[in-house]
C-alpha cells in the first residue's frame, strides 16, 4: 500500500542573510555604511527558500526600490542574490535609506508573503574642508581709535563653513605668522580685534593670512588673506531730522491706497572720509510679521532708502503703504530704525517710529441675539416685558456708537424701544390680543461721518397666555425637529414667560439679555433650572401651609383643654336655676386669690352688662400663673394691664338676658360645707 501526502501551502518563504552576524529585528535589518564606500561594494548576500513543493514552494522575490537609490539587487540563482552599491554615497546629500525586500510563493489557494525591511544609515566622513565666503577680503580700520581695555576692539568677524557634521564640521580659526601685539582672533568665533591705535601716516595698510581648520581625522583646512586699510577717524555719527529723543509719531487712515506716502526722514554723516560717511539703514517692526495659520498678516509698509542728488552723505528714508491696512486687526505699528555709518568701528543712532491707524467707518452694526422670535406669556408678565438688545460695531468713537429705533410704520403703541436698545412691551395693554404675532423692524445705525451705516433687523414677538399651545407656535414658525426636541415639557400649559429658539435666518448668535425678573429661556439647561426651582418653591409653599394648618388645630385643642381645666378648678359641681331681673347691682373687685372670681353682695343674682362708672374699659385681672382664662387674647397681656389699674374699681352692669338658660356656676374657694361663699365667675374679653 502506498500513501501519497498531498502538499498544502502551509509554509511561507524564508529569507536568510549573510554574513550571519547581521541579525534582523522584527523583520528589519539595520546597516551602517561609510560614505567613502566604493561603487559595486557588497552590502549583504541573501538566499530565499520555501519548504513546500511545486508551485507552493516556487518563490518570486524583488526589491521595492527607487531609481534614485545608489543600490541594486543582483540575482545570482533562482533563490540567491546580493545587494551592492551602484553609485557613490554622500552623507551630505542623503544620510539614510529604507529598502523593502519582498518574497512570495505561488500557492493556488492563498499565496504566502514574507518581507524584509533594510534600513541603511550612511556614516559621515571628513570629506569636506572649510571654506571662506571670500578668500581675499578687504576691510577698513579707523585711525586714532583709543584702546580702553586689554582685549582691544573688534574690527572684523571672519566666517567659514564646513558641510561635514559633528567634529568634522567644527572649525578653528587662526592667524598665520601674526604678531599678536597688533591683531588677535578668537579661535571659536572668528572675531578679529585690534590691539593698537593706528596712524595711517605711519602705515596705511596691513595684510594678514588667516586659516580655518576642522576637527576631523584627518583634519582639513583652508586659507585666505585679509587686507586692512587705515582710514581717517570716524568722528561723526549719523544725524537725522527728528527731535532730540529721536521719536516720531505718524498717523494714516485705514484702507489707504497702495503707494500712499506716510513720511520721509533725511539723515546725513559729516565725516570727510567716504567710508565713514556711507550710511546703511536697518529696520525692525513690532509686532513681527506672522504667517502662521492663526495670524496671517504682513507688514503693510515699505521702507525705501534713496541717496540725495545734492550730497552723497545724505540719505532719504521713505515710508509708504504697500499692503492692506485694517485698524480692526492692528491699530498701531512700531518701527525701530538703526542708522549706521561704515566706519570701523561704526557709529549709529536709533529712531523709534509709531504709526497710528485712524479709523474709517467701514463696519456696520451687528445685532447679537439668539433668535428673532420672542414669546411672551401675559399671565406671567403682568405689566411690562423688558429686553436689552445688544449690538456691536467694530469701529471706534462716533463710528462705533450705536443707536436703536423702531420703524414708525410698524411700531405698535404698546411697544417702546429706547435709543440704548431697551425694548419694553406693555403686556397689560388693552390693544393686545391673545395669540398675536407682531413684526418689529428695528433700525440700528452708527454715527459715522460723513455717511453713517444703517441696518434693519426683524424681530417677531408672539404674545400669548396660559391657554396658548406653545408647541404649535414653534411648529408654525418653521423650527426644525432638533429645536422641538430640546425641551417639550417647558411649553406645557404656557408656563414659560418667554422662550427663544435659533432660526436658520439668524446669522449672529449671542446671548439675549433680559432683566432677571423676566428671563428668556433659550436652552434646555435654562428650562430645566427653572423647572427645578419652581418645584422646590412649590414644595416649600405646600409644606408651610400644612405646618400652619397643624399649628391651628393644636392651638384650638389647647384652648378647649384650658376651659375644661379652669371650670374644674373653680369647683363647678352643679348648676342652680336662679331667676334674673333687670335690677341694677354694683360689683366690687375682691382682693386677688387663686381663682378668677367676684363676690356678689346682692340678694338677686341677675346678669347685667357692665358699664364702668369711671369710664374705663372692663378688665379681668390675672393674679397668678395658676389662673386660667378662656379669652382669645393672650392672658399674659391682660395680666400686665390689670396690674396698672386700681384693684377697687366699681362697675355697674345691665342684664344681658332674662332667659332662664343662663345659670351662674357655683364655686367654693375654700372647700368647706359650713361656709357658704357663692359668687359669679365671669369670662370677659377686652376689645
Amino acid at each position: 500500500v502506498s500513501i501519497h501526502i498531498i502538499d498544502e501551502n502551509d509554509n511561507a518563504p524564508i529569507i536568510d542573510i549573510y554574513p550571519h552576524d547581521i541579525e534582523p529585528d522584527t523583520n528589519t535589518v539595520k546597516l551602517y555604511l561609510n560614505e567613502s564606500l566604493p561603487i559595486n561594494s557588497l552590502i549583504l548576500s541573501l538566499s530565499i527558500i520555501d519548504r513546500d513543493s511545486g508551485d507552493n514552494g516556487r518563490v518570486t522575490w524583488k526589491l521595492n526600490e527607487s531609481l534614485l537609490i545608489p543600490f541594486e539587487l543582483i540575482r545570482l540563482t533562482e533563490n540567491t542574490g546580493e545587494l551592492r552599491t551602484k553609485n557613490f554615497l554622500d552623507y551630505e546629500l542623503t544620510s539614510e535609506y529604507n529598502l523593502t525586500l519582498e518574497a512570495y510563493d505561488h500557492g493556488r489557494s492563498l499565496p504566502k508573503l514574507t518581507y524584509l525591511n533594510i534600513h541603511i544609515i550612511i556614516l559621515d566622513e571628513n570629506d569636506n574642508k572649510p571654506k571662506f565666503e571670500d578668500n581675499h577680503i578687504i576691510a577698513t580700520i579707523n585711525e586714532h581709535v583709543k584702546i580702553n581695555n586689554l582685549y582691544g576692539y573688534e574690527i572684523f568677524h571672519l566666517h567659514a563653513y564646513d558641510y561635514d557634521q559633528g567634529l568634522n564640521g567644527e572649525i578653528i580659526y587662526s592667524i598665520i605668522n601674526n604678531n599678536e601685539k597688533i591683531f588677535q582672533i578668537d579661535s571659536n568665533t572668528g572675531i578679529i580685534r585690534a590691539m593698537i591705535e593706528f596712524d595711517r601716516k605711519q602705515q596705511d595698510t596691513y595684510v594678514i593670512q588667516v586659516e580655518a581648520r576642522d576637527k576631523g581625522t584627518p583634519s582639513l583646512s583652508s586659507r585666505g588673506t585679509i587686507t586692512f586699510r587705515i582710514i581717517s577717524q570716524n568722528e561723526y555719527s549719523p544725524v537725522c531730522n527728528t527731535n532730540s529723543h529721536n521719536n516720531i509719531s505718524w498717523s494714516i487712515m485705514e484702507n489707504s491706497e497702495y503707494g500712499t506716502l506716510i513720511g520721509i526722514i533725511s539723515c546725513r554723516d559729516d565725516d570727510i572720509d567716504e567710508q565713514n560717511r556711507q550710511i546703511s539703514v536697518y529696520s525692525h517692526w513690532f509686532p513681527d510679521e506672522k504667517n502662521d495659520y492663526q495670524n496671517q498678516y504682513k507688514i503693510p509698509f515699505d521702507i525705501i532708502t534713496k541717496k540725495s542728488n545734492a550730497s552723497e552723505s545724505t540719505v532719504f528714508i521713505i515710508l509708504s503703504v504697500n499692503g492692506l491696512i485694517d485698524r480692526e486687526i492692528i491699530s498701531f505699528y512700531k518701527l525701530l530704525l538703526i542708522i549706521s555709518d561704515h566706519g570701523n568701528p561704526p557709529q549709529s543712532i536709533n529712531i523709534s517710529i509709531e504709526i497710528k491707524i485712524l479709523d474709517e467707518n467701514d463696519h456696520c452694526p451687528k445685532l447679537h441675539i439668539d433668535s428673532s422670535l420672542i414669546m411672551i406669556n401675559r399671565d406671567i408678565t403682568k405689566k411690562n416685558f423688558l429686553i436689552n438688545l445688544i449690538a456691536f460695531d467694530n469701529d471706534t468713537n462716533s463710528n462705533g456708537n450705536v443707536t436703536f429705533e423702531l420703524s414708525p410704520s410698524t411700531a405698535p403703541l404698546f411697544i417702546n424701544l429706547y435709543s440704548n436698545g431697551t425694548l419694553i412691551v406693555q403686556t397689560d395693554s388693552n390693544l393686545i390680543n391673545d395669540d398675536s404675532l407682531i413684526l418689529l423692524y428695528v433700525q440700528i445705525r452708527d454715527h459715522g461721518q460723513p455717511i453713517p451705516c444703517r441696518i434693519v433687523e426683524t424681530l417677531r414677538l408672539f404674545i400669548g397666555s396660559n391657554k396658548t399651545n406653545w408647541l404649535n407656535i414653534i411648529k408654525n414658525n418653521n423650527f426644525d425637529d432638533r429645536s422641538l426636541s430640546l425641551d417639550n415639557d417647558g411649553f406645557q400649559q404656557g408656563k414659560r414667560m418667554a422662550h427663544a429658539y435659533s432660526i436658520s435666518s439668524t446669522s449672529i448668535s449671542s446671548p439675549l439679555f433680559q432683566y432677571p425678573s423676566m428671563p428668556l429661556l433659550s436652552t434646555r439647561k435654562h428650562i430645566f433650572a427653572v423647572f427645578i426651582g419652581s418645584s422646590i418653591l412649590m414644595f416649600i409653599v405646600i409644606l408651610t401651609m400644612v405646618l400652619c394648618f397643624i399649628d391651628c388645630i393644636h392651638k384650638n385643642t389647647k384652648q378647649k383643654n384650658h376651659k375644661l381645666s379652669m371650670m374644674k378648678t373653680n369647683g363647678v359641681n352643679k348648676h342652680n336655676s336662679i331667676p334674673l331681673t333687670k335690677e341694677k347691682h354694683s360689683l366690687t373687685l375682691l382682693p386677688m386669690t387663686t381663682k378668677n372670681v367676684y363676690k356678689d353682695n346682692s340678694s338677686k343674682n341677675h346678669y347685667k352688662s357692665l358699664i364702668s362708672t369711671t369710664k374705663l374699659k372692663p378688665i379681668i385681672a390675672i393674679s397668678s400663673s395658676n389662673s386660667h382664662s378662656s379669652s382669645s387674647i393672650d392672658s399674659t397681656t391682660r395680666a400686665n394691664t390689670a396690674h396698672n389699674r386700681a384693684m377697687t374699681n366699681t362697675y355697674t352692669y345691665v342684664a344681658l338676658n332674662t332667659s332662664e338658660d343662663l345659670m351662674p356656676a357655683d364655686f367654693d374657694d375654700h372647700i368647706n360645707n359650713n361656709v357658704d361663699n357663692k359668687g359669679i365667675e365671669l369670662m370677659m374679653t377686652t376689645v
